[in-house]
């Protein structure tokens, strides 16, 4: 340690007159350390806050992106199939009017890229010589879980036609044909993990199976449809 210079001690008067040299007085340190921290400390907390706001930035594109990739993307209609329709004829020896009534079965196929299907009540209209005969009405439902699903539209008993389009009785030919149209209107969402968030970018659907047909013979009073199964026609847009 080296000596200490008398040039930096402080000459006082002692009580006798004479001189004396006393040390300098020490000054308290500065607390370069304290504001170190404090700085430290203040640059920690904008870090965080910039970090969290970066996150918040990038969840929030992704969000948008997400949007933007189910507006740009098209979802594909579900696969509406008529599987079964199925009429028989009652009093057929009876001196009253035939009472005809029957079923029909639809196979809903829910696309790979849709999270979720609403569909509304499925109305099923019946017609003979394109006149309205009767109407089945099948309860709302949604297809969330299963990919393919049975629904059952049920024909209450209805007085069957007299005669055929060109006015002879029905009694007197071999079968008869009954046409119906199916139509249901609902909604798809598109395949976004989060579709509460997005629930405004829904789509309306419509369902429509036009002139299919149905043929009845009187001999057995049974009618079935003809041929492979029917498609019907889907058509999704906004709304």
């Amino acid at each position: 340690m080296p000596a200490p210079s008398w040039s930096n001690y402080i000459p006082v008067e002692t009580s006798t007159g004479g001189q004396t040299s006393l040390p300098p007085s020490r000054l308290p340190p500065r607390r370069h350390n304290s504001n170190k921290e404090d700085v430290q400390g203040i640059c920690q907390k904008l870090f965080i806050v910039f970090m969290m706001l970066t996150l918040l930035v990038c969840l929030v594109r992704l969000s948008i992106d997400n949007i933007k990739k189910a507006e740009r993307e098209p979802v594909t209609n579900p696969n509406v199939q008529l599987k079964s329709a199925t009429f028989s004829l009652f009093n057929l020896s009876s001196s009253s009017s035939p009472i005809i009534e029957g079923e029909i079965g639809l196979n809903f196929t829910k696309p790979q890229n849709c999270t979720i299907l609403f569909y509304d009540h499925i109305v099923v209209s019946l017609f003979h010589a394109e006149k309205p005969l009767s109407i089945a009405i099948s309860e709302p439902f949604f297809q969330n879980e299963s990919n393919h699903t049975m629904v059952k539209a049920i024909f209450p008993p209805t007085n069957a036609p007299h005669r055929d389009p060109k006015g002879m009785p029905n009694s007197s030919l071999t079968s008869f044909e009954l046409s119906f149209d199916v139509n249901a209107k609902g909604r798809l969402w598109p395949n976004i993990k989060r579709r509460e968030d997005f629930i405004e970018y829904s789509r309306q659907m419509y369902v429509r199976c036009p002139n299919l047909k149905v043929r009845i013979l009187m001999k057995t009073g049974v009618g079935m449809m003809e041929g492979e199964p029917a498609e019907c026609k889907v058509e999704n847009f906004y709304g």
